[in-house]
């Protein structure tokens, strides 16, 4: 939106936070949007890495819907890891650790706009694409681990486990069963998590294919998986979406089982 970095700019000269962060809503290609936004609330509140309730919620893993203050990010020497894929999740870890102190606004300050199917980042997921993306998750985990916030990193595993096994199953650039199988092994630590940290999933064929991966059955892992990728080649973007989409209902039951 046109006065994004204005409604931002002002959000964080307001309130006494290190950073703030704005609503968004995603559009197709064509520009025609959503029917609401990416978090359905209507107040602006405070933000802090222990609340899992409402503040997880909204602490995501990009960075533009976000405004920093300068003096914090260098006095934390808070940077992008160099030559890293997903290196806004790496950066947001490291800003959610450093400081308790963000702020969320309601406005909706971006549109985002969704790819055609054919040359979404999705289906063009290489061998390399996963190992350096191996290599994110692994400083993400390290850096939640060490400063002793694996409670929001097992919330955090929720939102981004079933996100990103649609990557593996997307994506067309894994040409063989060999190639398949040889990803899977790679992120079998980061699926295994899934019963280490008590991660719910609701997708049950989500569910199974994780599970196989976690026990090393990859040859029943890569039929569902064929499974699972013909059924999502029938959907469009929104019902795409829609099957990794994390519902407030998981958290509730995480929480009550924490």
């Amino acid at each position: 939106e046109k006065n994004a970095c204005e409604l931002l700019y002002k959000a964080i000269e307001k309130v006494n936070t290190e950073y703030v962060m704005g609503n968004y809503i995603y559009t197709t290609f064509e520009g025609e949007k959503w029917d609401s936004p990416m978090f359905d609330i209507q107040e602006n509140f405070e933000v802090t890495i222990t609340d899992y309730k409402k503040s997880f919620f909204v602490m995501n893993s990009v960075v533009w819907n976000k405004i920093f203050k300068r003096d914090f990010i260098e006095t934390n020497k808070l940077r992008f890891a160099e030559g890293a894929l997903a290196e806004d999740a790496i950066f947001t870890s490291f800003l959610y650790t450093h400081t308790d102190k963000g702020y969320f606004i309601k406005d909706v300050i971006l549109n985002y706009r969704q790819n055609k199917e054919n040359v979404s980042i999705s289906t063009n997921c290489n061998k390399n694409y996963f190992s350096k993306t191996d290599e994110a998750y692994k400083l993400i985990y390290e850096n939640y681990k060490t400063t002793n916030n694996t409670g929001f990193y097992r919330f955090f595993c929720a939102r981004i486990m079933p996100y990103f096994l649609c990557k593996i199953i997307d994506t067309n650039e894994l040409k063989s069963d060999e190639e398949i199988i040889e990803v899977l092994k790679l992120f079998s630590w980061y699926f295994k998590q899934k019963s280490e940290y008590r991660v719910i999933i609701m997708n049950e064929d989500f569910n199974e294919i994780i599970d196989c991966i976690s026990n090393s059955d990859y040859e029943k892992a890569i039929i569902k998986i064929r499974k699972v990728k013909e059924y999502r080649n029938s959907l469009n973007s929104s019902q795409k979406h829609n099957m990794y989409a994390v519902c407030e209902e998981v958290f509730n039951r995480m929480l009550k089982e924490s």
